[in-house]
């Protein structure tokens, strides 16, 4: 918390600065301005992840019924202009399977895709994976948002004939070495650089997902 405000202070001044840059400057000093923005603004999301991460570690998940649908829709939108300057595409799609054979059928009732949680949590989890599958996608490429629901025989929040809502960013990236899984979900590891990754990459995004799944069971 004691970081929080002045992190907020210089990415304001940063703002400023960049506001009112002198007509006669340079492209290169206004890059190394937009940098600065950058730079400044990504600190300051490293420092509210590690707030929620804690908040996780230390207090009840709050029980409030969240669409994960409407939430994916969000996402999609926020996450839209970042992606489009990447060169991918962003989709959302729901299903009521977990991989349709034949075409996509009209999903699931939307009160099958309610689930209970926190809110800002999935949503910054969420933001975290398609911000890495972004990052780790070529130009031309389509980073996709799935949700299906799955029924189980029991889950460790219901009983017989409770089912699973299961979300799912997949891209057409790389890939992830399974060897690597538990390592990448460890705070600040980082994999291979990868394309436009840029300043956007602090080894959290991974590890936050993985602190969210466990907190929400």
């Amino acid at each position: 918390h004691e970081l929080r405000t002045p992190l907020a202070v210089i990415h304001t001044r940063a703002q400023m600065v960049r506001r009112h840059l002198p007509s006669g400057s340079t492209p290169q000093q206004r890059a190394e301005v937009d940098q600065l923005v950058a730079d400044t603004e990504s600190l300051g999301e490293v420092v509210s992840d590690l707030l929620l991460a804690a908040q996780l570690q230390h207090t009840q998940v709050a029980s409030t019924r969240v669409d994960l649908a409407e939430l994916a829709h969000e996402v999609a939108a926020s996450m839209g202009p970042y992606a489009e300057q990447a060169g991918v595409r962003l989709e959302v799609a729901s299903t009521d399977g977990p991989e349709p054979d034949g075409p996509e059928p009209d999903g699931p009732a939307p009160d099958d895709l309610v689930v209970t949680g926190a809110p800002t949590a999935l949503r910054r989890a969420l933001t975290a994976m398609v911000d890495n599958a972004i990052a780790h996608s070529e130009p031309g490429g389509v980073v996709r948002i799935k949700i299906h629901v799955e029924p189980v025989a029991r889950t460790p929040l219901g009983g017989e004939g409770a089912r699973w809502v299961c979300l799912a960013v997949q891209d057409q990236g790389e890939g992830l070495d399974p060897r690597e899984a538990d390592r990448l979900t460890t705070r600040f590891a980082r994999g291979p650089s990868s394309r436009g990754s840029g300043g956007r990459r602090f080894g959290l995004g991974l590890a936050l997902v993985d602190e969210v799944v466990r907190a929400h069971r």
